[in-house]
């Protein structure tokens, strides 16, 4: 699924992104809760291993209107999530803002975790 999705962010800057930082021992519990909140949220989910070897995991969220990509690539324990518009949909600043907090709060649950909202 991450394949047919990507193309539609090609070349576009997210609305929003978010930083998380995730211990090894508290990334099992980090993606239930990206899980839930999709899941209570309306978004359909994946969240796979991107690389055979190294410990890096892609995350793809998508729903109608907005569609959530991240990875960890460049360090084990940080995640990067942005969040961008399907193609031929508006999307307020303030309901993507929204859904930042929302993600954000979401996972603060997980003992260890930290985030940040970067734009």
């Amino acid at each position: 699924m991450r394949l047919n999705m990507r193309p539609k962010i090609v070349g576009q800057a997210p609305l929003s992104s978010i930083e998380f930082a995730v211990p090894k021992p508290a990334r099992d519990a980090f993606f239930a809760q990206l899980k839930r909140y999709a899941g209570e949220n309306g978004f359909t989910v994946s969240i796979a291993p991107i690389h055979p070897v190294k410990e890096q995991f892609g995350v793809d969220m998508w729903r109608k209107d907005v569609f959530m990509s991240g990875a960890n690539i460049f360090e084990d324990t940080k995640f990067d999530l942005g969040i961008y518009a399907q193609t031929g949909a508006a999307v307020d600043a303030t309901a993507t803002a929204h859904m930042a907090e929302a993600i954000k709060s979401a996972v603060l649950v997980v003992p260890g975790v930290m985030a940040k909202i970067t734009k």
